[in-house]
């Protein structure tokens, strides 16, 4: 339950940012264990987020470069 709670929290931040300076202010007033560990779950999903796009553009761009490459080996048979 509580990693839906943090990914849905990284979502809202990902699509609001503009209201992270009051998701930080109502961290404020818990406890540091608790900001502790939300800071690094949200990090921890920033940081698979990252993974999966550079996957994706990495994916992305092989695709395209062999899709190039046949291209080119078809133009240039006779």
């Amino acid at each position: 339950m509580h990693k839906e709670g943090i990914t849905e929290l990284h979502q809202f931040i990902k699509a609001y940012p503009h209201k992270k300076a009051k998701v930080d202010k109502m961290l404020d007033s818990t406890g540091p264990a608790f900001r502790k560990y939300i800071s690094r779950a949200l990090a921890t999903r920033a940081a698979e987020d990252e993974e999966r796009e550079v996957a994706v553009a990495d994916t992305l761009s092989s695709e395209y470069f062999l899709f190039l490459m046949r291209k080119v080996h078809v133009s240039q048979l006779p």
